[in-house]
């Protein structure tokens, strides 16, 4: 396991940029942002991955991307993500195939993933979902929801703005 430490209470833009695994966010009353990232299943090919893996903090930016090269999922190794970062924290999460996980009080959350779950339970500004063939469970939203889904099943508890979820042919 690779980790970093980040000191600040504000809340902060997350980007995630990752190719197969799982991530989850946490946002909470925090006095730093930590992220913590693991080899999946695939082992010392994981560990090489993770050193290939940028991670920066900027103004209030924090960024975890995975560089992507001609054959970055032949024969890949999944990476677990794990972000913990103050409440009201933005995040915008891309992957190919990898489960998105959030809990706390998140201000926007934006997911872009090919085969990947999406799971959030608050988030107080706008959901925007794509998904090829992934699930969708939000459990709260304080605005408008977008989700965008070809083949998966999507719920939704509760939502205080307009929620658009396109009917696609089969």
């Amino acid at each position: 396991m690779t980790s970093w430490d980040f000191p600040g209470s504000d809340p902060i833009d997350i980007l995630v940029d990752l190719a197969a695994g799982s991530v989850a966010l946490s946002a909470e009353p925090a006095d730093v942002t930590t992220v913590s990232l693991t080899a999946g299943r695939g082992g010392r090919r994981g560990e090489d991955l993770i050193d290939g893996v940028q991670v920066t903090f900027d103004n209030g930016r924090l960024e975890i991307i995975q560089p992507k090269g001609p054959s970055f999922m032949r024969g890949r190794s999944d990476l677990d993500l794990t972000v913990r970062a103050p409440a009201g924290s933005r995040a915008t999460v891309r992957t190919a195939s990898a489960d998105v996980a959030c809990v706390g009080d998140l201000a926007r959350l934006q997911a872009k993933t090919a085969s990947g779950d999406v799971t959030a339970a608050s988030v107080s500004g706008l959901v925007k979902v794509d998904t090829a063939s992934g699930d969708v469970w939000l459990e709260h939203a304080g605005a408008n929801v977008e989700v965008n889904t070809a083949s998966g099943d999507v719920r939704l508890r509760d939502a205080a703005g307009d929620v658009v979820v396109p009917h696609r042919q089969r």
